[in-house]
């Protein structure tokens, strides 16, 4: 599985997809890419990841279509024992105030055995190192939004 890019002259499309994905693997740890632009530095980077392994973020090239030359992908939220976090994925990240807070979820988002939540990580670097915040405040664990009585499995979110 991978991310790849389709691109189009307007918002309506039609979009055509790129030939060469900008990443690709064996499993599908290379899902639910997130661009984000930093406003503060105008950088661009692409935020991914799933199946066990740690969430990743890599520079892009300023033409959106692959990795910066010379730019490292990186680890920089990874799984652990804590309540939804053996399998991280779907990373947003916003800024605020000079932090950077991704929102991710996290264990198995679908069908009878479903258990998903919304977490919170925050860095001082778009690149982290991103601090979850069960380990910033000493909580059980880093859930924002978990199911209740009116919600299965939430997760995969987006901020706005």
């Amino acid at each position: 599985m991978g991310v790849g890019v389709a691109v189009a002259d307007s918002p309506e499309g039609p979009f055509i997809p790129e030939k060469k994905e900008i990443v690709r693997g064996e499993s599908f740890e290379n899902i639910d890419p997130m661009l984000f632009i930093d406003s503060r530095t105008k950088r661009k980077y692409l935020y991914w990841g799933s199946a066990l392994k740690p969430l990743k973020v890599c520079e892009m090239a300023d033409d959106l279509l692959s990795f910066k030359k010379g730019s490292k992908i990186k680890d920089i939220l990874f799984p652990s024992s804590k309540p939804y976090e053996v399998l991280l994925e779907g990373p947003w990240l916003i800024e605020k105030y000079g932090k950077y807070y991704m929102f991710y979820s996290g264990d198995n988002c679908c069908g009878d055995r479903a258990h998903y939540a919304v977490m919170v990580a925050r860095a001082d670097s778009p690149e982290g190192p991103f601090v979850p915040m069960a380990e910033a405040t000493g909580a059980e664990s880093s859930v924002i939004l978990e199911a209740n009585s009116r919600w299965l499995a939430p997760g995969h979110n987006s901020i706005i």
